[in-house]
C-alpha cells in the first residue's frame, strides 16, 4: 500500500482529502507544515507528497526546495489556491504535478496513482 504525506494548514483540507486518499487505499501521514512534514520524512519515508505551497512556519515550497537539495527521489504534488506564480515556481523547484484548490479530486487521485506507482523500483 503506497504511503502518502499530506502537508497542508488547514485541518479540514488535511481531514477530507486524507480519507479521499485513505478509501482509495492509501496509507497517509499528515503535517500541518513543512518543517512537520519534512521532520515525518527522516522518520518514516513515503512513496509521494502531496503540500500545500503556503502555510506558516515553512510553506511547500520551500520544503520542496529542501527536498531537492537533499537528493531526495519522492515525487511531490504542489497544491495552492493562491496566484499561479506559486504554482509555477513548485515546478521550476521539482513538484511533478501541481494543481489550484479549489482541488478537482478526480484529476488528483488520478495523479497520486500515477506518481506514487512511478516512485516504486
Amino acid at each position: 500500500m503506497p504511503k502518502i504525506l499530506l502537508v497542508d494548514d488547514s485541518k479540514s483540507i488535511r481531514f477530507y482529502l486524507g480519507n479521499l486518499l485513505r478509501e482509495a487505499g492509501y496509507q497517509v501521514l499528515e503535517a500541518a507544515d513543512g518543517r512537520d512534514g519534512l521532520a515525518c520524512l527522516a522518520h518514516d519515508p513515503v512513496d509521494l507528497v502531496i503540500t500545500d505551497l503556503s502555510m506558516p512556519n515553512q510553506d511547500g515550497i520551500s520544503m520542496i526546495s529542501e527536498l531537492k537539495e537533499t537528493g531526495a527521489q519522492v515525487p511531490v504534488i504542489g497544491i495552492s489556491g493562491r496566484a499561479s506564480n506559486y504554482l509555477a515556481l513548485a515546478e521550476h523547484l521539482g513538484a511533478s504535478k501541481v494543481f489550484t484548490k479549489p482541488l478537482d479530486y478526480e484529476q488528483l487521485l488520478a495523479a497520486v496513482k500515477e506518481l506514487s506507482q512511478e516512485s516504486k523500483p
